[in-house]
């Protein structure tokens, strides 16, 4: 058996349709499936298949969308080729081939099919002997609106027809065309030329290329996937609800096998890119995106969202609750209600409770906020408990102004610290106190109007309102 001879292989990702059926103003490439852009996700199955890089075909102005997508892989490098005007997938092919080497395979994938895995891509590339298209297909009960496949007597595809291009007699074919090859650079770039736009839409088929390398006595050959779910485009607003649910399912599961606990999978949403340990639970209507991370033995409450955030082993994130681009680290307890906003960070053993929120603010171990306060960028050290209603007025108008709270401060309830200012260690604000200058350790601070009672005021209220109301007669 001859031995293959390693290749490059690069993945020419088709993304320059307008997407029409979208009814959108976005790029039809850019529309997200389970937080990214749905062609993000296919140059990622390349990338993970072994493509060595991408070259990505727009349409004209499509600077600002090649940027975004090229963004969206890492370690990845992507190349733009521009097809302008649109003439059809062979025209769009024959873009790239500038930037194709002539040891170079290309693998020529959709960018609208965003559940693709790199099995799938795999699968033609491991088909793939030089000199040789290769053409993956599948079987459909229904192959309306699809390209037929037409065999040879050998099994191997002849040609490809497309759907509105059929005789009668091809309508019965149920062997399609997936839109996926893999096929050398030096034989495109010598059948690409050739190819004719004599069919209804005036445009230039890539699938003609199949009958321009049976002329030429290039090798044609046909993979065949069971399934094809993975593999179906995204046209419109109801695939792409498909897709997000069929990615969002996809990633669920390979949770639950990894030993993470859903109470309710079907109202969960959580991204790929999250990391979640074992002995985890996640509520029903919970949200997590980005590159969250969730140790082990964390419980998540219902409708809470973690966006970008990190908690460590043991956190318990109690119903309703917002995290973005904050650390929580192990053993802390948060919400319900909370809302922990970027650079925050709760240190081992810390809690925070209902209607409390915190943005860049350092909340030391041990410490606790039970309710319904503000701290922002804040430096809170260890032991530290700040009562109800307390608030950090961080912000002038013009500028942010740090508070620092010392070990075991006690500030009472209905505070107000008016930075920047810093309370020293174990001092002591009693509740109602606007804190407007430094509190020396060890020290009570307290600025409140001082108490007084009036005895007997409310009946001489009373009395007084009584003898000013007119007398009520009945009218005679």
């Amino acid at each position: 058996m001859e031995t293959k001879i390693p290749q490059k292989f690069v993945a020419v990702v088709l993304a320059a349709g307008h997407g029409t059926r979208m009814k959108s103003h976005r790029p039809k490439v850019l529309h997200e499936v389970l937080g990214l852009p749905m062609t993000a996700h296919v140059l990622k199955a390349a990338q993970d298949a072994g493509c060595s890089r991408a070259i990505l075909i727009l349409g004209a102005d499509a600077d600002d969308t090649f940027s975004t997508l090229s963004s969206a892989v890492e370690s990845f490098p992507v190349e733009q080729a521009t097809q302008n005007p649109p003439r059809g997938t062979g025209d769009a092919v024959r873009c790239a081939l500038e930037k194709l080497g002539d040891e170079d395979v290309a693998v020529i994938l959709n960018g609208d099919i965003p559940c693709i895995q790199s099995d799938d891509v795999k699968r033609v590339m491991d088909a793939w002997e030089a000199n040789t298209l290769v053409v993956g297909t599948t079987r459909l009960s229904d192959p309306s609106g699809y390209g037929r496949i037409i065999r040879g007597i050998d099994g191997s595809p002849t040609d490809i027809r497309e759907d509105r291009d059929c005789r009668p007699e091809e309508k019965s074919i149920v062997d399609v065309n997936l839109g996926i090859y893999a096929v050398d650079a030096a034989l495109l770039a010598r059948e690409l030329p050739r190819l004719e736009s004599n069919n209804s839409q005036g445009e230039y088929y890539l699938t003609d290329l199949v009958k321009l390398c049976r002329s030429s006595q290039a090798n044609t050959r046909a993979v065949t996937y069971e399934s094809c779910e993975d593999l179906m485009g995204v046209n419109d607003r109801i695939h792409l609800a498909h897709a997000e649910k069929r990615l969002r399912m996809r990633v669920l599961h390979k949770l639950m096998t990894e030993g993470v606990t859903l109470l309710d999978p079907e109202r969960a949403l959580v991204e790929s890119s999250v990391q979640i340990g074992k002995d985890t639970v996640l509520e029903a209507d919970v949200t997590i995106r980005g590159a969250s991370t969730i140790g082990e033995g964390c419980r998540i409450g219902q409708s809470s969202v973690l966006m970008n955030a990190t908690l460590g082993d043991g956190v318990q994130i109690l119903p309703h609750c917002v995290l973005e681009q904050c650390t929580l680290e192990s053993d802390v307890k948060a919400g319900p209600f909370a809302r922990l906003r970027p650079g925050t960070i709760l240190r081992k053993g810390s809690a925070v409770g209902n209607f409390v929120e915190m943005k860049k603010t350092d909340f030391g171990p041990g410490s606790k906020a039970g309710h319904l306060s503000y701290l922002g960028d804040a430096t809170i050290g260890r032991g530290v408990n700040v009562g109800a209603g307390t608030i950090t007025c961080n912000y002038d108008g013009t500028h942010k102004h740090p508070t620092v709270l010392e070990d075991g401060v006690f500030v009472g309830s209905d505070t107000q610290f008016v930075a920047p200012v810093h309370v020293g260690e174990k001092g002591y604000i009693g509740a109602g106190t606007t804190v407007t200058q430094d509190v020396p350790a060890g020290a009570l601070a307290v600025s409140r109007v001082r108490q007084e009672n009036k005895e007997g005021w409310v009946a001489r209220r009373s009395a007084g309102s009584n003898a000013s109301k007119p007398e009520n007669k009945r009218d005679r």
